[in-house]
């Protein structure tokens, strides 16, 4: 999975695993909204074949959301560590990154200082280091269930 902060603080989130009517999308979507501190309507999922998204493994034995899914956050989790720390460096000055955290579109800090997700991404793209906040991760699981267990 990857995800890229766009400058209007939405995020694109492009997985290789195909919806097959089981409601991947939105669950994928969910945790990376979830971690990101963001409604569900900012998560821009884009599902399509591994020529343009990172490789999957595909959706065999109902794996999307505990393989696909551990990606997705793993990739949403760096994605957040790089807003908070490009925040507590550049926007909100004297915090440390540890101390801030992802809600309502936003990095809060303890103090009730807030920056927008937006404002956060237009000074990374156009002010300090012109650095494309964004991340991809892999997951894979030892331990899988079978693809049909029952008789």
């Amino acid at each position: 999975a990857s995800i890229k902060l766009n400058d209007d603080g939405s995020f694109n989130l492009l997985v290789g695993a195909t919806d097959l009517g089981t409601g991947s999308d939105t669950v994928l979507a969910q945790i990376a909204a979830e971690t990101l501190g963001v409604p569900l309507e900012q998560i821009i999922i884009y599902s399509s074949d591994t020529d343009f998204t990172p490789f999957d493994t595909g959706a065999y034995a109902s794996s999307t959301t505990y393989i696909s899914g551990g990606a997705v956050l793993k990739a949403a989790e760096e994605v957040r560590e790089q807003i908070v720390r490009h925040a507590a460096n550049h926007l909100l000055t004297g915090m440390d990154a540890d101390r801030l955290w992802l809600e309502d579109g936003a990095v809060v800090a303890p103090d009730g200082r807030r920056v927008s997700l937006e404002t956060v991404a237009l000074h990374s793209l156009h002010q300090a280091d012109q650095h494309q906040i964004m991340a991809t991760a892999s997951h894979m699981s030892y331990i899988s269930p079978p693809p049909f267990a029952a008789q």
